[in-house]
C-alpha cells in the first residue's frame, strides 16, 4: 500500500499517513465474523500546519478487545510513546489514535466521536483518527470539539 496524504481541514496544511503504518494494521482487519477489534496510536511529526503519521503502536494485553469495541489501556501505548519522544530528542509526538470496525466502509460510532471529543478537551493540537474496515477506511482530523473527515489519495 502507498502512503495516503489528504489536506488537514484545520490549517490547510497536509496530512501524511506513511505507507508503513497502513501496512502495519491490514492484518487486524475484521475479515473473519469472529475477529475482534485492535487498535493504538499514532506517533509522529508535527510541521508547521503539517501532520505526519510515521509510527503506530498495536493493541496490548491490558487492552479490551471485543467484536464491536477496543479500549486502550494504560500500559505500553503511553510508555511507547515517551520512550519515542525522548529517543527523537522530543520531535516525534502522540498525533492521534486508530481502531479496527468490522464493517466495509467504516464510519465513526457515537462511542467513538465522544471518546475522541474528550482526548481533544487535553489538546490544543489537532489529531488524527483512523478507523481501519474491511475494504475502506476513514480518516479524519479533530480540533477542538470539530471533527472533520479528511478526503485523501495515495501519494506517489
Amino acid at each position: 500500500m502507498r502512503p495516503m496524504i489528504g489536506r488537514n481541514p484545520f490549517t490547510q496544511g497536509w496530512l501524511l499517513i506513511e505507507d508503513r503504518v497502513l501496512n502495519a494494521v491490514l492484518p487486524f482487519q475484521q475479515r473473519d465474523p469472529s475477529s475482534t477489534e485492535a487498535g493504538g496510536i499514532l506517533m509522529g511529526f508535527r510541521r508547521d500546519h503539517h501532520l505526519h503519521v510515521d509510527e503506530l503502536t498495536c493493541h496490548f494485553p491490558g487492552d479490551t478487545r471485543a467484536r464491536t469495541s477496543f479500549c486502550r489501556g494504560r500500559v505500553g501505548h503511553a510508555q511507547i510513546a515517551t520512550n519515542r519522544w525522548t529517543s527523537s530528542g522530543h520531535t516525534s509526538d502522540y498525533l492521534g489514535e486508530w481502531h479496527t470496525h468490522p464493517e466495509n466502509h467504516p464510519t465513526p460510532s457515537g462511542t467513538d466521536l465522544r471518546e475522541w471529543r474528550a482526548l481533544l478537551r487535553g489538546h490544543d493540537r489537532p489529531l488524527v483518527f483512523l478507523i481501519v474496515g474491511i475494504r475502506g477506511w476513514w480518516i479524519g482530523v479533530g480540533r477542538g470539539n470539530l471533527i472533520e473527515r479528511v478526503e485523501w489519495s495515495e501519494a506517489n
